[in-house]
């Protein structure tokens, strides 16, 4: 609008005069008209500059601050007030590394605080689970131990001074003392089994019933019958034996038994003894009930119905 009114006044001005008159009045008009647009221009410029710089400081309190997206907003405006300046743009490149350095920084604190509960946490799991295991496996070694507890009479009969104790005579002789030494010996099978599987660890188990497995080995006649004679139903037992002594292979522990059967002057025959093996493969004969066929059953029951009626 002020231009417009400018050029209104110096076309009125023209307007009539002589050319020399004109020509002044060109001059004249133009040196007002650049006397008033310069001012516009300059408090426009002027009133950039301070946009500018005041954006510019309140940027950097804020980034003094820590409040990098408050400086961020004001760093832009800056560079809206002064398009492509270099001062603006390294300002705001600067708020983002910044930016994303915290992000950062606060992405490794929280990973670092996660890792530290789960590790606390699979502690404390680990902790559980090993004192449930501990349990676990005091209870199975108390259960095992009532099982045995079922055999006092067999072990007490085998160990030392007692009545089966390292002698020819002196061994089981009815059949169900055999097969209570049989139940005996078989639990000692279950149990190799078991250490097989890591149920049950060698040590403890060798530390308890190592003993009874070397009373067991005392007996001759025990030997002679149950794991030499037969041999092939004991294998497992004879790989607790070879275990103990520390020997490889089933034929060594054989070749062990017999020499340690020899140094007793035990004289182990290869047959089975007979009451054994009657035992073994006795027969249980049933006696047969005759059962009347269908035909005499019906006319059983006419007779009966008959019988009844009439």
């Amino acid at each position: 609008m002020r231009l417009l009114f400018c050029g209104l006044i110096i076309s009125l001005g023209l307007w009539g005069a002589p050319p020399q008159a004109q020509a002044l009045n060109i001059q004249k008009n133009t040196v007002q008209l650049q006397s008033l647009i310069q001012p516009a221009e300059t408090s426009q410029v002027l009133n950039r500059i301070s946009k500018y710089d005041e954006y510019m400081k309140t940027g950097y309190l804020a980034t003094n601050k820590r409040n990098y997206q408050s400086a961020l907003i004001n760093f832009r405006k800056a560079l809206k007030e002064r398009p492509n300046d270099a001062y603006a743009i390294q300002a705001i490149q600067n708020v983002e590394n910044y930016i994303d350095s915290k992000v950062n920084n606060q992405i490794k604190t929280w990973a670092t605080v996660a890792i530290m509960i789960a590790l606390c946490i699979f502690w404390f799991n680990a902790q559980a689970n090993y004192s449930n295991t501990k349990l676990k496996r005091a209870s199975l070694w108390l259960n095992l131990r009532e099982m045995f507890d079922k055999y006092d009479d067999i072990c007490v009969n085998l160990r030392p001074e007692g009545a089966w104790h390292n002698g020819k005579d002196r061994h089981p002789k009815t059949v169900p003392e055999w097969l209570k030494v049989e139940a005996y010996m078989a639990l000692f099978e279950d149990c190799k089994y078991m250490i097989d599987n890591n149920i049950l660890d060698w040590y403890t188990f060798n530390n308890i019933y190592k003993h009874r497995i070397e009373n067991i080995l005392d007996n001759p006649h025990i030997v002679c019958e149950q794991l030499i004679k037969r041999k092939a139903g004991w294998n497992k037992f004879l790989e607790l034996v070879g275990k103990l002594k520390e020997i490889e292979s089933l034929d060594k522990v054989d070749k062990y038994l017999r020499n340690e059967l020899e140094k007793k002057h035990y004289i182990c025959s290869e047959h089975p003894t007979e009451t054994l093996n009657a035992h073994r493969e006795r027969i249980i004969t049933i006696p047969k009930v005759t059962v009347p066929k269908q035909e005499n059953c019906i006319l059983r029951l006419k007779s009966l119905i008959d019988k009844l009626l009439g």
